[in-house]
């Protein structure tokens, strides 16, 4: 019976072994597998109404999902960069349906809000994210003065994780230098739109 019961309890053990090992599987390959964006941005952005103030040296815009749990890591890595980098418009655009109206009032988008130097405006149905072939909450595009798109990509490592990241790095290098290169990084976020919406 002694034997029965180590032999159940060894089970059970390696049961609850195989399944939080597949657990912690499953969580870091959502965490490191980036979005579906359009292979390259528009080389011009496609409507300049749809810009932040042009009389700086270069604009940024980010396309968010109000309800994305992985876009407070997006605007937490915005912040850090805006506070270093002051010759930059940036505009945040939230993407709300109209038959979901309360998503203009989420955590998410007051605290774009809160980010100083950040314009934050309401994307009502993706209008203007469509015209970008935006795809990922977090998604990024910086733009010189003639509306030329220098970077496309995410600002994140991974989902929902802040830190040093490959798209900080590629757009701090942009503006640093002033220079005319062009880069794409991942996004690490969730759809803006349902496949039905696209």
């Amino acid at each position: 019976m002694y034997l029965r019961r180590s032999a159940r309890m060894a089970l059970l053990f390696g049961l609850w072994l195989t399944l939080l090992f597949f657990g912690t599987f499953v969580s870091l390959n959502y965490e490191k597998t980036p979005a579906r964006v359009a292979q390259a941005a528009n080389p011009i952005a496609p409507n300049s109404s749809t810009l932040p103030d042009t009389a700086k040296e270069f604009q940024l815009l980010m396309f968010a999902h109000p309800q994305c749990g992985c876009t407070k890591a997006s605007l937490a890595e915005l912040a850090r960069f805006l506070s270093r980098n002051n010759n930059i418009s940036t505009r945040v655009y939230f993407i709300v349906p109209h038959s979901y109206e309360s998503w203009k009032d989420s955590e998410t988008v007051k605290s774009a809000s809160r980010i100083p130097g950040v314009e934050v405006t309401v994307d009502y149905d993706g209008v203007i994210a469509k015209s970008y072939q935006a795809a990922a909450s977090g998604e990024c595009f910086l733009l010189d003065r003639k509306s030329s798109v220098l970077f496309h990509g995410g600002i994140t490592g991974s989902r929902g994780h802040e830190g040093g990241n490959a798209g900080l790095d590629q757009i701090s290098a942009i503006v640093r230098s002033n220079s005319r290169l062009t880069a794409n990084n991942a996004v690490y976020g969730c759809a803006l739109f349902d496949a039905k919406d696209k």
